[in-house]
């Protein structure tokens, strides 16, 4: 049987013999595989231009989901005395564990990082009393300390995933600030003997514990300065 589209001969033409017309594509199929061709091309170029949208809206999305993330975190992280105290006595009615400690954090290095998280390994909430700008003066350290404004030394401490909250106080020592948070356990680094930690007897008459954490030999803000006074002068 012969196919529609093509012819098949077994002998050599004849050419006395008149001549048979060869069957053509019907017009309607051609026409059906172009409309076809046209709408696959179409539905290729409109997934691709969605694809893009999309891609390009998923993109800005996150971009900004990841800003508003980074923009929360710090507002909700640093707070006031007075709105820290509230959240940690729920917190403790929960039987969550917290930790306080305390420190100027100016120009902060690994020596900070490695003990922010070794002192939030020893309860469920840290909190990080930042010395303000007026407290770092009154200690006894170099005229130009603080090198980094208190707002900013705050907002670096409260980016670390091991800080839950972070706290400004203008005294000299956070004693008052310890009365009134009333942490389970205070933290200082190995630089300080227990006696002299200020605080300690005020978390000590609740049950609490007093604990230093070594630090890191060879690293510190004033080391830090002098290196780079050294390498400017």
């Amino acid at each position: 049987m012969q196919d529609a589209q093509t012819v098949q001969t077994s002998h050599p033409p004849n050419p006395g013999a008149p001549r048979r017309a060869i069957p053509q594509a019907r017009p309607q199929a051609n026409r059906n595989r172009r409309r076809t061709l046209r709408g696959t091309l179409r539905i290729s170029m409109s997934r691709e231009r969605s694809w893009r949208t999309v891609s390009a809206s998923c993109i800005e999305s996150l971009s900004i989901r990841a800003h508003s993330r980074y923009d929360a975190a710090m507002s909700v992280k640093v707070m006031t005395k007075d709105q820290l105290v509230p959240l940690l006595r729920t917190a403790q009615t929960r039987n969550k564990r917290i930790v306080f400690t305390n420190g100027c954090f100016d120009l902060m290095h690994v020596g900070h990082t490695r003990y922010l998280q070794a002192a939030r390994d020893l309860g469920d909430l840290l909190v990080v009393a930042v010395n303000s700008d007026e407290s770092v003066r009154s200690l006894n350290k170099a005229p130009d300390r603080p090198i980094v404004p208190e707002a900013q030394r705050a907002e670096v401490v409260a980016a670390l995933s091991s800080v839950d909250y972070v706290v400004l106080f203008n005294e000299p020592d956070p004693h008052s600030l310890i009365a009134a948070l009333q942490p389970d356990v205070l933290v200082k680094g190995g630089d300080w003997a227990v006696e002299r930690i200020v605080g300690r007897e005020i978390v000590e008459a609740r049950g609490g514990v007093v604990r230093t954490i070594p630090l890191v030999p060879g690293v510190s803000t004033t080391t830090l300065i002098q290196r780079i006074r050294s390498t400017t002068t």
